[in-house]
């Protein structure tokens, strides 16, 4: 589930302990279709949620960093489109 406000796939390759994050972008609704016809129960809220009308990535840290005791409550979810 992506968190950067966008479709992708964001990852990283640790080397040596040095992180380089990379991004794989993607055909968004060609991958939704797919995941539409997997079946899987409830996929339509999540990807609401995850891929059509994701979380402000700002606030997604925050809340990150809030459950890990470094930050306060973010309060309610932004989205990242307003």
């Amino acid at each position: 589930m992506p968190y950067e406000g966008r479709p992708g796939a964001f990852w990283m390759i640790v080397e040596n302990g040095t992180a380089s994050p990379r991004v794989t972008t993607y055909d968004l609704d060609a991958a939704l279709s797919e995941l539409r016809r997997s079946g899987f129960p409830d996929l339509d809220d999540m990807l609401v949620e995850s891929q059509l009308d994701p979380a402000d990535p700002d606030w997604v840290a925050a809340y990150f960093e809030h459950g890990a005791g470094r930050g306060p409550d973010p309060g309610e979810p932004r989205r990242a489109g307003g």
